[in-house]
C-alpha cells in the first residue's frame, strides 16, 4: 500500500519552511528542498495527497488549523500532511480550481476523488478523518 500524503494549506505571514514526522509546513512564498510549494503539491499527488487551501485573514483557517494538526498525529503512518500558507495569493485557486477557503482536495495516484470547502469553519476532524479512511 502507498502512503498516503495530506498536503495542507493555511493562512500565514511568515517566510517558514519546516517539518517533522507526518507534516511539511511551507509559507508561499518559501521554498523547500529548492522546490516551490506547488511543485511540493504536486509532487505527493503522484500518489495520495489531501491538499488543504486557505487565505491570510480567514477566520476559519485559524479554527481548522488544529484538527489538521491532530490529524498529521494520528495518520503519520499512512498520510503525509503538508501545509501551505498561502497568504494572499491567488494564484492557488487558479490553478487547483476551487473558490473557497478553506478548500479541501484528496487526491489518489494523481487524480483527484474528493473535494470540499468549508466557508463556515464546520468541518470537524471526524468528518475529515471519514474523507482520509474513505479515499485511503
Amino acid at each position: 500500500m502507498k502512503k498516503a500524503i495530506l498536503a495542507i494549506v493555511f493562512c500565514t505571514i511568515s517566510n517558514i519552511a519546516w517539518s517533522y514526522e507526518g507534516l511539511i509546513t511551507l509559507n508561499h512564498s518559501a521554498k523547500r528542498g529548492g522546490k516551490t510549494p506547488t511543485q511540493v503539491i504536486n509532487e505527493y499527488k503522484k500518489d495520495n495527497a489531501v491538499v488543504f487551501f486557505s487565505k491570510s485573514g480567514c477566520p476559519y483557517c485559524n479554527i481548522l488549523k488544529p484538527r489538521f494538526t491532530t490529524l498529521a498525529n494520528k495518520n503519520k503512518n499512512k498520510a503525509q500532511f503538508i501545509v501551505v500558507n498561502v497568504g494572499s495569493s491567488t494564484s492557488y485557486k487558479s490553478s487547483y480550481g476551487f473558490s473557497t477557503y478553506p478548500t479541501v482536495m484528496y487526491y489518489k495516484n494523481n487524480a483527484k476523488k474528493k473535494q470540499h470547502g468549508s466557508n463556515n469553519g464546520s468541518m470537524t476532524t471526524n468528518q475529515m478523518q471519514g474523507y482520509i479512511n474513505s479515499v485511503y
